[in-house]
């Protein structure tokens, strides 16, 4: 008995193109491109948090679904006749992406290092 469910059909790689900003519509079907390929479908899509939510239609996870980065489009394919969103709505995603894509660098504060290490190594241990 297997971990995880699998198509033995799946269907070609032809019958999709790689997922771009322009293919980041509501509705849109598309596959992960995991091993298996699992099939889903574009939901709400969130501007303001740069997000958009993917629905998983096949296999145990069905019925579930993922809140995404604009910018992980690009690890899905897409159906091709799959509808396309304007030029400038893909730009204005892929501008809120790079907006979101920083390195976030907290200092340490050495007093409470110094009183939390020792808890940090007990829960390590």
């Amino acid at each position: 008995m297997t971990l995880h469910q699998s198509d033995e059909k799946m269907r070609s790689e032809a019958e999709f193109t790689g997922g771009t900003y322009q293919l980041l519509a509501k509705g849109n079907k598309c596959r992960l491109l995991d091993g298996r390929r699992t099939e889903g479908y574009i939901g709400e899509v969130d501007e303001a948090s740069g997000m958009f939510r993917w629905h998983i239609t096949k296999y145990e996870d069905a019925g579930k679904y993922w809140d995404m980065p604009f910018g992980s489009i690009k690890s899905y394919q897409f159906e091709l006749d799959s509808q396309q969103i304007s030029d400038a709505f893909a730009e204005q995603y892929e501008i809120i992406e790079k907006s979101f894509d920083h390195q976030l660098s907290i200092p340490k504060d050495k007093q409470l290092f110094k009183h939390h290490e020792p808890i940090i190594l007990k829960a390590k241990a």
